[in-house]
């Protein structure tokens, strides 16, 4: 009997007791593949270089002179817009505006559909047809500028594509078939897309 009270006693202490420590559950957290998206507006894919051009034109230096406040501060996006630049909200300047739009950061297509990181291949591929030779200089150190020759027949200059690289030790100019072959594998990390340059 005395059993059976001393069980029964335990018994009950231990649904009054604290319940045991336990660890807290560690989640398993899966990383989401993020895309940086459009400078500006992350849930953009990109953003039309030509549009974006348009839409600011006014904003270009060129058109200022010395009176910034001919065309106020404004925004677009998360990014702002004064004085000829698109700046991001940390600062860093995502276009220029200018006779065209020069291109400084990935997400913004130029009038070829191209982007910062494309290879000079992809340029090649989408000049159109019985366009200038292609020119090749530096653009200073680790960067070199090229674009095919303005023809007569041409309104207009063609645009810039800046590769990372340097032109071979002693040559200043590549031109042509030279050219094509030292821009086709190269990463391009600027583009001045022209749209008025002269």
């Amino acid at each position: 009997m005395m059993m059976r009270s001393a069980l029964a006693t335990i018994a009950l202490a231990a649904c009054h007791a604290a319940p045991p420590a336990t660890t807290p559950a560690t989640t398993a957290t899966t990383a989401t593949p993020t895309t940086a998206g459009a400078p500006c507006f992350a849930d953009r894919a990109a953003l039309d270089g030509a549009a974006v051009f348009k839409q600011f034109e006014q904003y270009g230096a060129m058109f200022q002179g010395d009176d910034p406040a001919a065309a106020p501060r404004t925004t677009f996006g998360t990014c702002t817009v004064a004085e000829g630049k698109i700046k991001d909200a940390a600062g860093t300047t995502v276009a220029e505006i200018n006779c065209g739009l020069d291109i400084l950061l990935p997400g913004i297509h130029d009038d070829l559909g191209l982007a910062l990181g494309a290879h000079g291949q992809d340029v090649l591929a989408r000049l159109p047809a019985g366009h200038g030779q292609l020119v090749c200089r530096s653009n200073g150190p680790g960067q070199v500028r090229c674009n095919p020759e303005r023809r007569e027949e041409d309104d207009t200059d063609a645009s810039w594509y800046v590769v990372a690289g340097d032109l071979p030790a002693g040559t200043d100019v590549l031109t042509g078939a030279a050219a094509e072959a030292f821009f086709a594998p190269l990463t391009v990390v600027e583009i001045e897309m022209s749209v008025w340059c002269h």
